[in-house]
């Protein structure tokens, strides 16, 4: 089943917030909103926005800024070849929430286009079980991986020259089953209680640069001063 939009446009008072059926959405060039827009149609499988729509564009279902420099909506049921999502290069920002509906992506590869990842894009993930972090992004929001259950290797990639300092949110992978992590050098500041509840967590390594760390960040091992 199909759920064809362009005749139908999505506003900020209009929402789809149910309707199970609903696999392929495709909307109006005047639609005005899309985040939370169709977080109740537990079947969609992907979102197409029509040419000329000027503030939303799509990429094989998954919902785009328009000029594509900001990913802002994974469907629920948006299933990448082999569980691996490639976000496209030339994004630069993660929006919050943007996968946090998504139930099919289990590894996430991020451009080093990107600068910013959004509070809780990926929160209560169960399926995901790796992330690579390019040596471009600057902040991890709040929660971004929290409750990740599956979530075992976390890769942060520390050289090259588009290398930024690193801010890491509140609980931002708290509820994982990483059991190491080797955190960059170019990381600054540590939230509060970013590893809480990772049973799994022995072993965390903290660079000298780091300035700030949070209430309860369950540091184990630091290998450097800081």
């Amino acid at each position: 089943a199909s759920l064809n939009l362009k005749k139908y446009a999505v506003t900020d008072d209009d929402v789809v917030t149910s309707g199970p059926a609903y696999e392929n959405v495709i909307t109006s060039n005047g639609a005005k909103s899309i985040e939370d827009s169709f977080y109740g149609c537990t079947k969609l499988q992907e979102i197409n926005i029509a040419e000329g729509c000027t503030k939303y564009s799509s990429e094989n279902g998954v919902v785009f800024n328009a000029n594509k420099t900001e990913i802002l909506y994974v469907p629920r049921y948006f299933e990448p070849e082999n569980g691996v999502y490639v976000i496209p290069q030339g994004v630069n920002k993660i929006a919050n929430g943007a996968f946090v509906y998504s139930t099919k992506i289990k590894e996430l590869t991020i451009p080093s286009t990107v600068t910013s990842i959004g509070a809780s894009v990926f929160q209560g993930k169960k399926d995901l079980t790796k992330v690579t972090i390019p040596a471009s992004v600057a902040s991890i929001g709040d929660q971004a991986f929290s409750g990740c259950s599956n979530l075992t290797e976390v890769i942060f990639i520390n050289e090259g020259t588009a290398a930024a300092a690193l801010t890491i949110g509140k609980s931002a992978f708290s509820s994982t089953k990483i059991s190491s992590i080797d955190l960059p050098v170019r990381l600054t500041t540590l939230g509060d209680t970013v590893f809480s509840s990772c049973t799994n967590l022995k072993t965390i390594n903290i660079p000298k640069n780091v300035t700030k760390i949070g209430s309860t960040a369950n540091v184990i091992n630091v290998f450097d001063s800081i």
